[in-house]
């Protein structure tokens, strides 16, 4: 699940901010290569995910995040519960300035 949130923040930070962000969490590396990879756009769900990014790269990214939380067993409305844990966790870490880092890297999901 983090490692899901993570490639999200990824896709909407610049590297300098990602990379700041990164420090701030520990082992981030190995979490972003645990996100579960998905099916390519031969999938049903590749299809569908080719087809909402058309329209807007926050539905793309919604769609992506919660067909990985379902990969991992998880329910998609779970994801808003990450987000918060991962905000309180990043608070002790590194305060405002990462909280707000990781905020502007899953603005989209929140919406």
């Amino acid at each position: 699940g983090v490692g899901s949130l993570l490639q999200a923040a990824q896709g909407s930070l610049s590297g300098d901010e990602f990379a700041a962000l990164g420090g701030y969490i520990p082992d981030a590396d190995a979490l972003l290569k645990a996100a579960p990879a998905l099916g390519g756009s031969d999938s049903a769900l590749g299809g569908l995910l080719k087809t909402a990014g058309q329209y807007s790269e926050a539905a793309k990214m919604a769609g992506t995040v919660a067909a990985q939380f379902e990969a991992l067993g998880m329910d998609p409305a779970m994801v808003a519960q990450f987000i918060a844990k991962m905000q309180g966790f990043l608070q002790s870490s590194g305060g405002q300035t990462a909280v707000d880092l990781f905020s502007k890297g899953v603005a989209a999901l929140v919406s």
